[in-house]
């Protein structure tokens, strides 16, 4: 059978189309048993509810707004691109979203975009959120306008937000410090890069990395923590001047964008070979500096569910009025070594 449509369930399962249809979108009024079996017969037959038609009927127009922190990191190139596509996808259903990076990582900026978007009256945002009073508020007055929020890679838990997606940012930084104090052998000072105290995700992560560190590996000390504000030639400068004045660091742990410029100075100094690096996500050279045994490790975090689910989440709340099943939407930690991608 080619795609079944309703009243062919109604057929097969020897019932009315309204109760198929109550089955289909969880209405009350129908015994458990006649659910199931009307479940079944649709799932046998890959029954797809005609989304096209019903959005085509309501005639309805949905504009998101979405704001990223800037583009200079390649994770945010990789998530922009995904929600992209998936806002590509549901063109047909009424969707647009205008995609914004910030210029720099500003309360300011972020929240004169959270205006904007207010003053245009758009139906949802999603936004990489930067942990500021303003910004929180700002988050606020969209809630309090019937806006739904939805922050992705870096959470507001105290803004009203609708749900997060990304990264449980405080157990990735617990997974970096169980393998870079390993690879140390469980002695030695680690020297962090993050991209910025105003972000939540980074300083989660860093947060994760020294509780551990700090209960599970005594003899492991973190001599400094230093913002690259996700700035590769950043790191370059900072982990230089710092393993130069610092010779007994022989751990690095990049919680942000900066894997490349730490990996580079560790290469300009020498030290590949001593200093142990674990980093997040996979940019340009990763691969190859894995390959070279320059990182230990990377961890990543999904890009392209970050930047996909918020627009499908917010699709669905708008056009449906389908809250999100969970608050916190947490994307899988896995962890890539030279060992993993050989």
């Amino acid at each position: 059978m080619g795609k079944i449509s309703i009243p062919q369930i109604a057929k097969l399962a020897g019932v009315s189309i309204g109760t198929v249809d109550r089955a289909l979108n969880g209405r009350p009024g129908i015994n458990a048993q006649t659910r199931m079996n009307i479940l079944r017969i649709a799932a046998e037959h890959n029954y797809r509810p005609n989304k096209l038609s019903k959005a085509l009927a309501k005639n309805k127009k949905i504009a998101l707004g979405i704001i990223t922190l800037p583009t200079q990191s390649p994770f945010t190139k990789d998530l922009i691109a995904a929600a992209q596509k998936a806002a590509a996808e549901l063109a047909d259903y009424g969707l647009t979203a205008e995609i914004v990076p910030l210029a720099e990582i500003s309360a300011e900026l972020e929240v004169s975009t959270i205006d904007r978007f207010l003053l245009q009256g758009l139906d949802g945002i999603a936004l990489e959120g930067i942990d500021s009073p303003a910004v929180i508020a700002a988050v606020g007055r969209a809630v309090a306008a019937g806006i739904p929020v939805v922050t992705f890679n870096t959470d507001l838990p105290a803004s009203g937000r609708l749900c997060y997606v990304g990264q449980d940012s405080l157990k990735s930084g617990k997974v970096a410090a169980d393998l870079l104090c390993r690879f140390m052998g469980g002695h030695g000072e680690v020297f962090i890069l993050h991209g910025s105290n105003k972000i939540v995700s980074h300083q989660s992560r860093v947060d994760g990395f020294c509780s551990v560190a700090a209960g599970d590996f005594p003899q492991i000390r973190v001599a400094a923590i230093q913002e690259t504000l996700d700035n590769e030639e950043n790191a370059y400068r900072l982990t230089l001047s710092y393993l130069s004045e610092n010779p007994n660091v022989t751990g690095i742990y990049v919680a942000a964008t900066g894997s490349r410029g730490a990996a580079d100075a560790l290469l300009k100094l020498k030290k590949a070979d001593t200093v142990a690096l674990v980093c997040n996500d996979v940019v340009p050279k990763t691969l190859e500096y894995l390959e070279k045994g320059v990182i230990d490790a990377t961890i990543l975090q999904n890009p392209e569910q970050q930047g996909a689910r918020p627009v499908q989440i917010l699709f669905d709340y708008v056009f449906d009025d389908k809250k999100p099943e969970n608050t916190l939407n947490y994307t899988q930690i896995e962890v890539l070594t030279k060992n993993v991608i050989r």
